[in-house]
């Protein structure tokens, strides 16, 4: 973990270049065919060993499911009919908060093997402090909404303007309006399509647009 943050912290600083970062060990690498026990391995490798892993025969078609144990934490990642990469990333994420972090590394998006960042909370915490443009510029954050193997090319654009033109605000902030701005522009199109009525329609984007106009007057976001 320490190589991994003084890594990071080189490319930060402009020691480390983009070539270079591709290289070094700071990245871990995930193939969309990955298995998804091998996905918890690689972060195992990142944080210690912290986690365990146990199945839960479930009948389905994909095979058992999997239960993962963090520090007296533990939960089923919950799966739909398949097993799939960006399930896996998102609730093994969760289960390291507030300790660690997955980031996703977005020069590589579009990928079929896409790159992952995995620090402890207090550097993306402090980093945020020191380099937050370059850490928004090329780290994103990881929700339980995020689209990861899935990504479409509208939503990396959007986050990557959000981020240019707000180099103070926080990723995860970022990130945050990025989600409401594209659930936005599915109801319209929801809309448009005749799948809800007007009323719902109304309803629902006013909802979205105040919660984003919160986040907008908190952090002075253009």
């Amino acid at each position: 973990m320490n190589n991994t943050v003084k890594l990071v912290e080189e490319f930060f600083q402009k020691s480390l270049s983009l070539d270079d970062f591709w290289d070094a060990d700071a990245l871990t690498w995930v193939d969309w065919r990955e298995y998804d026990e091998d996905i918890i391995d690689y972060v195992n490798e990142k944080i210690g060993s912290l986690i365990s892993v146990s199945h839960h025969d479930n009948g389905k078609d994909y095979g058992d499911d999997i239960i993962i144990s963090y520090k007296g934490r533990s939960f089923m990642i919950p799966y739909g009919d398949v097993m799939d990469r960006d399930t896996t990333i998102i609730y093994v994420n969760e289960l390291i908060k507030p300790d660690f972090e997955i980031r996703l590394f977005i020069e590589n998006l579009g990928s079929d093997t896409l790159g992952f960042v995995i620090l402890d909370r207090a550097s993306w915490e402090r980093f945020e402090k020191e380099y937050n443009a370059d850490v928004s510029r090329y780290f994103m954050p990881i929700n339980k909404k995020s689209r990861i193997f899935e990504l479409s090319l509208r939503e990396v654009e959007e986050y990557l303007k959000l981020s240019k033109d707000n180099p103070d605000t926080p990723s995860n902030i970022i990130l945050e309006i990025m989600d409401l701005n594209i659930e936005k522009d599915k109801v319209w199109e929801q809309r448009q399509n005749g799948e809800i009525d007007l009323k719902s329609y109304v309803s629902k984007k006013k909802e979205l647009e105040e919660q984003i106009n919160v986040i907008v007057e908190k952090y002075g976001i253009r």
